[in-house]
């Protein structure tokens, strides 16, 4: 990877340019095959924009009539200054989005709700070309409920180190801590799986939550109470998906 120097020595930041559908798709198929190991059946399915919209993620990765073991919402970086990649998150409530969905499984269905970051750090269409086709080893993740305390209505920066595996905040609540690869995750998930404690595709296609109870549970984790009140707005326009009742469409 290419890193740019002053005649000072002093290193500059460089613009990442690779898309992040192009991020997206080619981690996934890695993330895929490595479930396929355990799960022959194992299948990406990706979510229409309409649904991302409602609870914010990109894909999860299912098996066939039992779990969806996995889902994630994927970053592409938009900048890189030698190993340190900065992204961008809860654009248009996305983050929020995605914390209330996590809650509402672990607190309704008590439930490990395996959901994650997907954080490539790869920048550029030949940093692409080099890693190819090991996308998985270039890309970090974080549990989401581990960014709990980011889930307001303002927009926040995380630089992750890909050296140290580590990542940082910057927002007015500064934060820090590790980020996991993908072995470190299955690990998880092969644990939650042997305790039972995945939601089942049935578990989730029946999870309903009064937009009152919604309100109790993300109070009850110390969420902004103007967050909250903007989130149920945004989502009680999704009148096919989100009536009298919060249907977060977990299991389509």
């Amino acid at each position: 990877m290419f890193v740019f120097k002053s005649i000072l020595g002093a290193d500059f930041m460089v613009g990442c340019t690779v898309s992040e559908k192009s991020l997206e798709m080619n981690v996934s198929e890695n993330l895929v095959n490595i479930v396929r190991r355990s799960y022959p059946k194992a299948y990406v399915y990706g979510y229409n924009t309409r649904i991302e919209a409602i609870h914010g993620l990109d894909c999860s990765i299912n098996i066939p009539r039992h779990y969806r073991i996995t889902s994630f919402q994927f970053k592409k970086p938009n900048s890189r200054t030698n190993n340190n990649y900065s992204f961008v998150f809860n654009i248009n409530l996305q983050h929020l989005k995605i914390i209330a969905l996590a809650i509402v499984i672990k607190e309704e269905l008590n439930k490990d709700p395996h959901i994650y970051y997907a954080l490539p750090c790869i920048c550029r269409s030949n940093d692409m070309e080099t890693v190819s086709p090991r996308f998985i080893t270039r890309t970090l993740f974080i549990p989401v409920l581990d960014l709990k305390q980011y889930a307001d209505i303002s927009r926040h920066t995380i630089v992750v180190n890909f050296n140290t595996k580590t990542y940082t905040v910057g927002s007015l609540k500064h934060g820090k801590g590790k980020a996991l690869t993908y072995d470190e995750i299955w690990e998880r998930i092969k644990e939650s799986a042997e305790k039972n404690n995945i939601p089942t595709g049935d578990e989730l296609r029946k999870l309903k939550v009064t937009f009152k109870k919604l309100e109790r549970a993300l109070i009850d984790n110390n969420i902004p109470m103007d967050s909250i009140n903007e989130l149920i707005k945004k989502l009680s326009k999704y009148k096919k998906h989100v009536t009298k009742t919060y249907l977060m469409a977990l299991a389509l």
